[in-house]
């Protein structure tokens, strides 16, 4: 899907549209409209620059397929941020994930359990010497819980 998106330059006395032809990655119609109410024409006008980087971004739309599954990534965002870790570490993350219910169909219970092995996993793949332990007890889940939920990602 392609889309034409300008801006009005000033050159010597008058003003010039300069356009562009983009090409969108990773985006329907919808997700489209949706981010420009986000920053409809009402706000300030300050926001543009938001709003280019918002729909031209390369990261993954998320559409959960259930409660559960957003659940877990909302405790996973939750802790990331206490902890103070990156966004790209937590997008990273919650993308992992995103993929991993869109192959597993994961059905559980326990939101928590599931958010510490998102952790647990994606903190290993930096060669984080954290351990199973430790992040049982951050999110307050049963060690040997997280270590069987820790093997249905493989």
């Amino acid at each position: 899907d392609e889309f034409v998106i300008g801006v009005l330059a000033p050159f010597g006395e008058d003003r010039q549209f300069l356009m562009a032809l983009v090409q969108l990655k990773n985006t329907t119609k919808d997700y489209l409209l949706k981010t420009y109410d986000q920053f409809s024409y009402k706000q300030n006008m300050a926001l543009y620059p938001n709003f280019l980087k918002a729909i031209l971004s390369e990261e993954e739309t998320v559409i959960w397929e259930n409660a559960q599954q957003e659940e877990v990534a909302e405790i996973f965002i939750d802790h990331m941020e206490k902890q103070q870790f990156s966004d790209s570490f937590i997008i990273n993350s919650i993308n992992f994930w995103h993929r991993f219910c869109q192959q597993n169909a994961p059905q559980f219970k326990n939101g928590a359990a599931y958010a510490a092995a998102v952790e647990y996993i994606m903190l290993k793949e930096e060669n984080d010497a954290v351990t199973q332990s430790d992040i049982a007890e951050r999110y307050e889940v049963n060690p040997s819980t997280l270590s069987q939920i820790i093997k249905k990602f493989g």
